[in-house]
């Protein structure tokens, strides 16, 4: 079933005065048109994802050009496509990231981060492959769950090492 595609009014895309948003995209995708300047005074992002797009994930992550701190959380689909998560945000200091699978399978996926002000990052995500930091960030603080360390460590395949570790 396909889920329904949700536009945001004009006035909320543009307040000026919104600095805090938690949404979520359980049942639902977020429209953002391409022409407008998205969130303009957004400093804290909070959402939850089911089966994300990547494509409408880095929409999102680029409509918000003062964005300080990213709360990610959800559950990863069986689509079948590798997802990116592209977050090119010089302007970020807090990244956290808690990604599940929705079923049992082998199926990667990427963290790209591109944030120079980083200061914290979380990241718990069971089927992450690779972390790529493009810009030498501030980190102060990085907490990566155990499947992270060991799937960044000896690679998505060797399930010998993901055994051994729980």
């Amino acid at each position: 079933m396909e889920r329904p595609m949700i536009s945001f009014p004009q006035s909320i895309l543009t307040c000026k005065s919104l600095v805090k948003l938690s949404l979520g995209f359980w049942d639902f995708f977020l429209d953002i048109p391409d022409c407008v300047v998205c969130f303009p005074c957004l400093k804290f992002l909070s959402i939850f994802v089911n089966c994300p797009n990547s494509n409408l994930m880095h929409k999102l992550f680029r409509s918000c050009p003062i964005l300080e701190e990213l709360k990610i959380k959800g559950r990863l689909g069986m689509n079948g496509n590798v997802l990116t998560f592209d977050i090119n945000m010089p302007t970020l200091k807090n990244l956290k990231i808690h990604l599940r699978p929705s079923f049992d399978y082998i199926l990667v996926h990427r963290l790209v981060v591109r944030a120079r002000n980083l200061e914290y990052l979380n990241v718990y995500n069971e089927l992450l492959a690779c972390i790529v930091m493009g810009e030498t960030p501030f980190l102060n603080k990085v907490i990566l769950d155990t499947k992270v360390i060991i799937r960044l460590l000896y690679g998505p395949q060797n399930d010998e090492h993901t055994k051994r570790a729980e």
